[in-house]
């Protein structure tokens, strides 16, 4: 609200999609990624648990702002979409449902084991992050 109401009295359209009424949660499926957002703008790369990595780690909150402020871009430190991970499979190992395997992220098998253990213990703000605790990604983008 702080940057949004900032850009705004500098003369700028600014609009945080988080609390705009437009931004939903249907069905666990959102309509906007800040974590893709946040890939986008050149701040890290995702990981085999679908975590984002970042120069800080992947163990963090992302929240975007859509403007129409002219900002320079700053160069990406990398081209694919996986290259901060290291692939060694340490969140395979962290994640209580089984849901990460070499392959990648079963989503559903987490998002079953979320609603299943986690939600009925912690609602309404619950989550599990074990799979971006405890791994070499967790602060810092590994070696």
């Amino acid at each position: 609200r702080h940057l949004v109401e900032e850009l705004g009295q500098r003369g700028y359209k600014a609009l945080a999609p988080m609390l705009d009424p437009r931004y939903k949660v249907e069905n666990k499926k959102s309509n906007w990624s800040e974590r893709h957002v946040a890939y986008i703008a050149g701040l890290g790369t995702f990981g085999l648990s679908k975590s984002l990595i970042t120069e800080k780690g992947c163990a963090g909150r992302y929240g975007s702002i859509i403007t129409d402020a002219e900002i320079q871009a700053t160069p990406r430190a990398y081209q694919g979409v996986y290259d901060y991970c290291n692939y060694c499979y340490a969140c395979i190992q962290r994640c209580p449902a089984e849901a990460i395997r070499e392959e990648g992220k079963d989503i559903p098998v987490c998002s079953q084991y979320l609603d299943r253990e986690i939600r009925p213990r912690f609602v309404p703000r619950y989550g599990c992050g074990k799979c971006q605790t405890a791994v070499p990604c967790e602060d810092r983008i590994p070696v």
